[in-house]
């Protein structure tokens, strides 16, 4: 890939993992592919772990199956470096910023993650369409994809509801329940009351 970045440091909001190997040091190594300037890019990150952690609480759930990887990993008696190959698995994430820098400016495929902040629940929203484009070619089947959204989206509902009924406001059990945006409450809705045909 050409170089097209500007500065020395630049951020990604969106990427999959591929290939995480790490020991029981301080460095993690993550091999992922993110689309950068329009243009596809394969790169190594090496995340503290602290930082790395951050990454996977940031995730929700998919952080916490994959922080039981990792904690399966440590705890197994394999030998190190530890390589948990995730190439055919959807370790897709989308909910945090991550500041890079390069290592070397001969290598434009290997950063360093300087920081890692959340991003808001509304700004994720925004950027769903384009992250959905980008890696539709390594999602699920479509039909699979699809049934599969339809059901997490009636299971949100659902929780929301659960809420409801443990006396929290209608705005508290929206929060909590991920329901903020309208449309994405009203979808939810209809795919908790079968509406949205499977």
């Amino acid at each position: 890939m050409k170089n097209t970045l500007t500065t020395s440091k630049f951020y990604m909001e969106a990427f999959k993992i591929n290939k995480i190997i790490f020991d029981d040091t301080n460095l993690v190594s993550v091999d992922i592919k993110s689309k950068v300037q329009h243009e596809w890019l394969t790169a190594t990150l090496l995340f503290d772990f602290a930082l790395f952690n951050d990454l996977m609480r940031h995730a929700g759930d998919m952080g916490e199956k994959l922080a039981i990887l990792v904690s399966d990993k440590l705890i197994s008696k394999e030998q190190k470096p530890y390589i948990l190959n995730l190439e055919n698995e959807e370790f897709i994430f989308s909910s945090s910023r991550i500041l890079l820098s390069y290592l070397s400016v001969d290598n434009m495929n290997c950063f360093y993650v300087e920081t890692i902040s959340p991003l808001s629940y509304l700004y994720q929203v925004r950027n769903l369409r384009k992250n959905i484009s980008d890696f539709s070619s390594i999602h699920l089947k479509p039909n699979n994809s699809f049934n599969t959204t339809i059901q997490e989206l009636s299971r949100l509902y659902t929780y929301y509801i659960a809420l409801k009924e443990l006396n929290l406001t209608d705005a508290a059990a929206r929060e909590k329940s991920g329901l903020q945006n309208e449309y994405l409450f009203k979808l939810s809705y209809q795919a908790y009351n079968k509406k949205i045909s499977l």
